[in-house]
C-alpha cells in the first residue's frame, strides 16, 4: 500500500508542478512530499523527476507513470478515495 501512497505524492507533484503545491494539496509538509517521491524513485530504480533549484521537470518514464496513474485514478476520484482524484488533473507537463 505504501507504493500507492507514494504514487499519490508523485502524481500530486506533477499535477501541481511543484513540491510546495503538492504539499498544500495533500496537507503535509513539503519535506515529506520530497522524501516520499525520492523513496518511490529509489524503489522503482528510475528518476521520475529532474530537479534543480529553479526547475522541476518530468522524465519520460515519469510522464508515462503519471499518465497511467491518471487513467487508473479516474475511477478512484469518483468514489471519493482521499486526495488521489484531486491530484489527477488532466495535464501534460514536461517542464
Amino acid at each position: 500500500m505504501r507504493d500507492l501512497n507514494d504514487l499519490q505524492f508523485f502524481v500530486a507533484v506533477v499535477a501541481q508542478r511543484s513540491f510546495s503545491g503538492a504539499a498544500r494539496l495533500l496537507g503535509v509538509p513539503k519535506s515529506r512530499v520530497s522524501r516520499r517521491v525520492s523513496l518511490f524513485e529509489e524503489r522503482l530504480g528510475v528518476r521520475l523527476l529532474e530537479r534543480s533549484t529553479r526547475r522541476l521537470s518530468v522524465t519520460e518514464i515519469g510522464q508515462i507513470i503519471f499518465e497511467h496513474a491518471r487513467i487508473a485514478g479516474r475511477g478512484r476520484s469518483h468514489r471519493g478515495d482521499g486526495h488521489f482524484g484531486r491530484a489527477l488533473n488532466p495535464v501534460v507537463w514536461c517542464g
